[in-house]
């Protein structure tokens, strides 16, 4: 998903290896205390707010939803 729009992109394995330690940093960040499911949770309704709630079982396709059209 996070790759369909750069399918002309040369540099994949460089955004792969960028999204690997995103997802590190927020995995091991005992500060947050969180996982990527939250965090991307939280970013979800800092973008949206209360108007767009979104619970774990459909934060995926809202994302994939988002993505396809081209709103984040």
């Amino acid at each position: 998903m996070f790759f369909k729009c750069a399918a002309q992109d040369q540099n994949k394995k460089a955004m792969v290896e960028k999204r690997d330690e995103m997802v590190n940093n927020i995995n091991e960040s005992t500060a947050a205390k969180t996982n990527l499911e939250s965090f991307l949770k939280h970013f979800w309704h800092a973008r949206f707010g209360k108007s767009r709630f979104i619970t774990s079982k459909s934060l995926y396709r809202a994302f994939k939803s988002q993505i396809d059209s081209s709103e984040l």
